[in-house]
């Protein structure tokens, strides 16, 4: 039995396949990157698809990748022990993989490399920052109340945005934080943004410096 990589990349029939021990956990479509950990043997397992083909693209560790990000270098990761108590973030890029530090706050949900190298993670614990490289972690005084499994993080331009409680950005590293959009939203890039309405359909926006600008229905 085959698992489909490129169905996570929405690339067409004849795409190329690997074996179904592959459980994913993140995909980095842009990047052409998918995430997760071997069944058969709970380590951490990736892909890289290059042209047509794809290639293992892993770090050699126990456990699941829960989170990853582009870096201006290659790869950032966060990987999780087998028991969920333990996480440790991972760099990765074409000449090998480099372990990073140690995280005490989780669990995770997601992880954001700034442009300025700065790391971003959101999940149980909040959203924290390290301007170090992981060694040390700030916590954000922001709302963190929006149903797992949407993209909360985003970075455009020089603004970050997160999508708690409120819609928020922040231009200046996360010293200061503003509402741009007093509600929640569904997901954000840090440049779109979409929201459900009452009718359970999705309306879409652009974040602008004084609001968000909100398509046609």
């Amino acid at each position: 039995m085959m698992w489909n990589l490129l169905g996570c990349f929405g690339i067409g029939d004849s795409a190329p396949v690997i074996d179904s021990n592959f459980e994913p956990s993140v995909v980095l479509a842009d990047v052409g990157m998918t995430f997760g950990h071997n069944t058969s043997n709970n380590t951490l397992a990736g892909w890289h698809l290059k042209g047509e083909e794809v290639h293992r693209f892993e770090p050699n560790g126990d456990g699941r990748i829960i989170a990853a990000s582009p870096s201006s270098t290659g790869v950032v990761l966060v990987a999780e022990n087998s028991g969920g108590s333990q996480r440790q973030l991972w760099w990765g890029s074409e000449s090998g993989w480099t372990t990073g530090a140690n995280l005490a706050h989780g669990p995770i949900s997601q992880l954001l490399v700034s442009k300025n190298g700065t790391i971003w993670t959101e999940g149980d614990a909040g959203v924290h920052r390290s301007t170090d490289k992981g060694e040390t972690w700030t916590r954000m005084e922001l709302s963190n109340d929006l149903n797992l499994g949407a993209i909360k993080l985003g970075e455009h331009e020089n603004r970050v945005v997160f999508a708690g409680r409120n819609l928020m950005a922040s231009t200046d590293n996360g010293e200061n934080w503003s509402v741009i959009y007093p509600g929640k939203v569904s997901t954000t890039d840090g440049e779109w943004v979409a929201e459900q309405t009452e009718s359970s359909g999705l309306r879409i926006g652009r974040i602008r410096a004084s609001g968000v600008e909100w398509t046609a229905n």
